[in-house]
């Protein structure tokens, strides 16, 4: 491995004209210096375009879809044009620390073929600047895949393929799935970058991923096993902001739906509606389960 490879930054940003300098200004910074910057604008309608120019050189190159596409296809994109050994992903609205590139590349250097991604962990910010919290890695077994602190090979998208498209959101776990069919990971028990909340909360947060959740769910309805999982990601949300019935019949969705992950019916059970009992809960010949009102 040569001794400082190219590390492709790739910045996809949707109307995100008030924190992309600070995004980008973190890149700069850094103290491993031997990288191009990306920017994909997914059509954005407000002063994106006008923020970036003075950052735009030949190390800092932009691009932008005539449409909106998603987060997916604006990486897509991104690493299409991109001519590093390395892809890193940063969202417009977050913030790498000055030594993150550094630290995951020595890792690379000193690491087996078989390791082609190394994340980190991170700061919660809220939107006054204060650090709230550290999010957690959880193991080596369980990468929790959050994109701006992903370092890999490039060489997994020739083999895995690019970002499924149709998710408008959590591509990184639909895609982290199949990476690890085919790849290891090692991480960094250490936060590297700042992912800020947004100005009006972490409701608002969860409110605006559960409506694009429930717009894309009816897309996943014929692969099982994604409708499910997103099911249950979508009762999860309703958790977090009370919302107690939506969140019941979304994991007892997901379980019927696949009944092979237990989890679901296990986070259906800690909640349950006073009307079912557990006995009340049967499986079928089929091998399947069903609620017996």
């Amino acid at each position: 491995m040569q001794d400082k490879p190219l590390v492709s930054v790739i910045i996809p940003a949707y109307n995100r004209a008030k924190t992309l300098q600070r995004a980008i200004e973190s890149v700069l910074a850094q103290s491993y210096q031997n990288f191009e910057i990306i920017i994909v604008d997914d059509a954005s309608t407000d002063l994106t375009a006008e923020t970036i120019k003075d950052f735009l050189t030949p190390k800092t190159r932009y691009f932008k879809h005539k449409n909106n596409k998603g987060p997916g296809a604006a990486r897509n994109t991104g690493i299409k044009k991109s001519k590093g050994k390395f892809i890193a992903f940063l969202d417009s609205d977050d913030q790498w620390l000055p030594e993150k590139l550094e630290k995951q590349i020595e890792i690379f250097k000193k690491a087996p073929k078989k390791i082609a991604l190394v994340g980190t962990n991170h700061y919660v910010v809220s939107p006054n600047e204060k650090k709230i919290g550290i999010k957690k890695t959880k193991s080596k077994k369980r990468l929790t895949p959050t994109l701006p602190s992903w370092v890999l090979h490039k060489r997994v998208f020739e083999k895995i393929g690019l970002f499924d498209q149709r998710f408008l959101i959590n591509e990184d776990t639909e895609f982290f799935s199949r990476f690890r069919k085919k790849f290891s990971f090692d991480f960094i028990d250490t936060p590297l970058f700042n992912r800020y909340l947004s100005d009006d909360g972490v409701s608002r947060d969860i409110e605006r991923m559960i409506t694009k959740r429930e717009k894309y769910l009816p897309k996943l309805k014929s692969e099982r096993r994604l409708y499910a999982q997103y099911t249950n990601k979508l009762g999860k949300d309703y958790c977090q902001i009370n919302q107690i019935k939506k969140a019941k019949e979304c994991f007892l969705k997901a379980f019927i739906t696949y009944p092979l992950n237990l989890g679901y019916l296990i986070n259906f059970l800690r909640i349950k509606p006073k009307w079912i009992s557990d006995s009340n809960i049967i499986r079928t010949k089929s091998g399947r389960y069903k609620v017996q009102i």
